[in-house]
């Protein structure tokens, strides 16, 4: 079926395309009417097209940022991690890849984050330092 489409397309392009240079040849004046309706002939055709390239553009980036993401958490676990851990770590980073790289990310980057920007908690006075 999709072949058929494709065909057919590929053949209504060609006589929208048949038409315009027929058209020129000849010195004739192509109509508005005509315009609008091999336009929207051209649009109809190509749309199913232009869904499939926003599709795969949108697949890409993921792919991409994905990818990326997963080099990121890599290089914070080579940088952050201790000797046995950072082993551990890359292994399941590399055998796991975006899995590995989200569940690296929730389990030891954010908690780390976390620790880094929470204040220290206020530490209460005892009587020992009152007395002296």
């Amino acid at each position: 079926m999709k072949k058929i489409y494709s065909l057919f397309s590929v053949f209504l392009g060609l006589f929208c395309y048949i038409h315009y240079a027929c058209a020129e040849y000849a010195e004739e004046p192509i109509s508005f009417a005509d315009r609008i309706v091999n336009f929207f002939i051209l649009v109809a055709l190509f749309a199913p097209f232009m869904l499939w390239l926003l599709v795969d553009t949108i697949i890409l980036c993921f792919i991409f940022f994905g990818f990326a993401f997963w080099i990121y958490m890599i290089i914070d676990a080579i940088k952050n991690e201790k000797d046995n851990d950072r082993i551990v770590w890359i292994l399941i980073l590399i055998f796991l890849h975006a899995l590995g790289a989200l569940i690296y990310y929730f389990v030891r980057k954010r908690p780390r984050k976390k620790e880094v920007l929470a204040p220290p908690m206020p530490q209460a006075k005892s009587n020992e330092d009152t007395v002296q």
